[in-house]
């Protein structure tokens, strides 16, 4: 089964928990809803979304719930192999 991430939600404005960059849409194949986990595109933290679709910080046990789950491992190393600063040919 292949995902259609190239559709959009937009959302109120907030911001990451970790790096506080500007979230006000996601992508993704399904609407976020109230207690859903997502991963900040800018630098692979963990955020839930509050009952206002804004972001918050994730409790002790969310942490855990993810900590162990091999795709939220994998995802979080391309956020961050995606991001990360590109050298420089000579």
């Amino acid at each position: 089964m292949k995902l259609d991430l190239s559709k959009e939600t937009l959302l109120p404005w907030s911001a990451c928990c970790e790096c506080g960059k500007r979230v006000d849409a996601v992508s993704g194949p399904c609407v976020p809803a109230p207690g859903d986990m997502t991963l900040c595109a800018y630098c692979g933290c963990l955020n839930v979304f509050n009952g206002k679709l804004e972001l918050r910080a994730p409790t002790d046990d969310e942490i855990f719930q993810v900590a162990t789950s091999k795709e939220f491992q994998a995802v979080r190393r391309a956020i961050h192999a995606v991001n990360a600063p590109k050298e420089k040919s000579a």
